[in-house]
């Protein structure tokens, strides 16, 4: 009682999570079931050993043999090895897809029922709030992760890895947790309500990048594959398993999974980093960092002021380089030998992914729009702080922002060409570049001008959707339906989400025109805008009196 009490002084949203959980029926059922849980992983491993001659793969030789006394002859570090392998895996992917799952679903729960907003009238800061949940809400599941714990290290212990290594592995577990859970929490406060669903497509989505990229890590032959694909990788808690596994010095023969040789041909700017395990677990526990600090910006800019950005501008252009500085990392591993093009294309795709969230996450909305365009003349009376507004302020467009984002990537980007890859494939990928660059500024333009052309006849979300589609998807579609190849039309193909796969295969002058054509529009459609917002910032007075 004493101990709650105290975290009840610390944190009260942890003292109410938990008190709302830990009832004598929750604990027994999570106990139970963690020990039934270990007792078919213990007694399945049972199965498998030896029960008479032939091949087994616990044998210590080719053929299966007893001792003097009996006793089978086997390699019981594999034994116990296998046991501690198949605990992690089950407990990580559990841990990732049903902590988020809870998390998602509670908040949305508590938004539903307007209790975030009465928490928000309160003087308890966002991190207290959030960290009371993400020690709280998935506490049940945390208790059965600890009575699992004992056999769990017990089985690593005998399998012959090092204590200390066993505590390395439960660190990057644990930022792993954090991170995914600080991930989590930020889309629920910034997705749109559907209807339930949102819970169920959160832990959907890490339930498929979890076992996904479980199987392909703890494959005996997985190899990095050299693009920005590795960085999803070093995401992945499993990944450290590897310098687990090594330090029992099983042969990869006899494990047959988690081959440490092959983790180690994972590069970051050419430097092998992840060779070592010190340098690769640094490397994956700052990434963590990293992404955790960033979600919790967001956490607690939209948690304060549910109607601003999720980030402040000044914020993302951080973020951008964030992102760039530590994706180009993994596709510059080593030297290219003629594949610059598809590693950059994979970087292109990833980049657009990225600027696509960015503008949602910066974009205000329609009524924080029409408010500024009506009352900006009283804040700002010269164009110098016209300008600073749209580059910094919370309540202008986002053109500007996206803008300056897409220029300190291109900007970061540029020496790295002349550093790392060879002068013949320089000018087709930062041509490709800048064409992607262009589309991105293009669809921020759209997105803005769906949101202040909003009508109750036309949904917003719908309307972006198929907006995007129209420029992104649909035309790789229709050149691949009416046969306009990369070589034979790549001037078409300039205007695809992927140009820098034409720009090898076309003159300078049609990259040239393609640029016009894509600056020609977003004048266009920016001048459509500028038409919106001084409409929009006309006085109800005016309108009437017009």
């Amino acid at each position: 009682m004493y101990i709650i009490n105290q975290l009840g002084e610390v944190n009260p949203q942890l003292l109410r999570e938990i008190k709302g959980r830990f009832t004598t029926v929750n604990l027994g059922i999570v106990i139970g079931v963690s020990l039934v849980t270990q007792l078919f992983i213990y007694l399945l491993y049972q199965s498998y050993l030896p029960k008479n001659e032939g091949w087994n793969r616990y044998c210590q030789t080719e053929y299966c043999f007893q001792d003097f006394h009996g006793k089978w002859a086997i390699i019981t570090k594999l034994w116990w090895l296998d046991i501690f392998t198949a605990m992690s895996i089950i407990g990580m992917i559990f841990l990732m897809v049903v902590g988020t799952y809870l998390l998602v679903a509670d908040i949305a729960n508590e938004a539903k029922k307007g209790t975030l907003d009465f928490i928000r009238l309160t003087p308890t800061q966002a991190k207290t709030i959030f960290l009371g949940k993400i020690l709280g809400v998935p506490s049940l599941i945390y208790l059965g992760a600890m009575v699992a714990l004992p056999l769990h290290w017990i089985s690593g212990l005998q399998a012959g890895i090092p204590w200390y290594l066993l505590l390395t592995y439960y660190l990057v577990l644990l930022s792993g947790l954090f991170c995914f859970y600080s991930l989590a929490i930020a889309a629920s406060l910034i997705m749109p309500k559907i209807g339930g669903f949102q819970p169920w497509l959160v832990a959907g989505l890490m339930l498929f990048f979890s076992v996904t990229f479980v199987m392909v890590i703890v494959n005996r032959y997985f190899h990095p594959v050299g693009d920005i694909g590795d960085w999803l990788v070093i995401f992945h808690p499993a990944t450290v398993l590897h310098y687990l596994v090594k330090t029992t010095f099983l042969p990869p023969d006899t494990v047959k999974y988690l081959n440490l040789n092959n983790l180690a041909e994972l590069q970051w700017y050419g430097k092998p980093l992840f060779s070592q395990t010190i340098t690769g677990v640094s490397l994956i526990l700052l990434n963590y960092a990293l992404w955790s600090y960033w979600a919790w910006q967001g956490i607690q800019h939209r948690f304060n002021n549910p109607v601003s950005t999720v980030l402040t501008k000044y914020q993302s252009y951080w973020l951008s380089f964030s992102f760039i500085f530590v994706t180009l990392g993994f596709t510059l591993q080593h030297e290219l030998w003629g594949e610059e093009i598809e590693h950059f294309t994979y970087l292109q795709i990833s980049n657009l992914v990225f600027c696509l969230i960015l503008i949602a996450i910066l974009t205000p909305s329609t009524q924080v729009l029409k408010d500024w365009s009506r009352y900006r003349h009283r804040e700002a009376n010269t164009r110098g702080n016209l300008l600073k507004d749209l580059f910094l302020g919370e309540k202008s467009p986002a053109i500007g922002a996206i803008a300056v984002n897409l220029g300190i990537m291109t900007l970061y980007i540029l020496p790295c060409l002349f550093l790392f890859l060879d002068s013949s494939s320089r000018v087709a990928i930062f041509s490709g570049w800048l064409l992607n660059a262009n589309l991105i500024l293009l669809l921020a333009v759209i997105y803005q001008l769906i949101l202040l052309w909003k009508s109750p006849k036309f949904p917003v979300w719908g309307t972006t959707v198929l907006s995007l589609l129209g420029v992104t998807i649909f035309p790789v579609i229709i050149f691949n339906v009416f046969g306009f190849s990369l070589t034979t039309y790549p001037w078409l193909w300039l205007f695809s989400i992927t140009p820098i796969l034409a720009t090898q295969h076309t003159i300078g002058m049609s990259i040239f025109f393609a640029c016009l054509t894509q600056w020609l529009g977003i004048t266009l459609l920016i001048g459509g805008i500028t038409y919106q917002l001084k409409k929009a910032g006309e006085s109800e007075t005016k309108r009437l009196v017009g």
